[in-house]
């Protein structure tokens, strides 16, 4: 994603379009409750517990909201954000901290 990126807003310069993407983490999804239930009967654990480990491995110990990742896109198409080109952004609570 992040070549893309980059790709697409050497293409953008001529235009003056901003292109950036976002790398969000686990957030509170329906797909995720998905993925939670499906684990959950694989490793014979409740979705709760499933849950619980999936939230102790992330920086912040906590799930992301769609509200976290709607603020960032928001906040990127202002214009506060004119500057910011060709970068990606983790909204992930820390959750890539071993990543970067």
């Amino acid at each position: 994603m992040a070549n893309f990126t980059k790709a697409l807003a050497n293409q953008g310069l001529k235009d003056d379009v901003n292109v950036n993407w976002i790398h969000p983490g686990m957030t509170v999804t329906e797909r995720l409750k998905e993925t939670f239930e499906t684990r959950a009967v694989q490793q014979n654990l409740s979705r709760e517990q499933v849950q619980e480990n999936a939230v102790a491995a992330e920086g912040l110990r906590r799930l992301g909201e769609p509200e976290d990742v709607a603020e960032l896109v928001a906040f990127l198409c202002s214009p506060q954000a004119r500057h910011i080109h060709g970068t990606g952004i983790s909204v992930d609570g820390g959750g890539s901290k071993g990543y970067y």
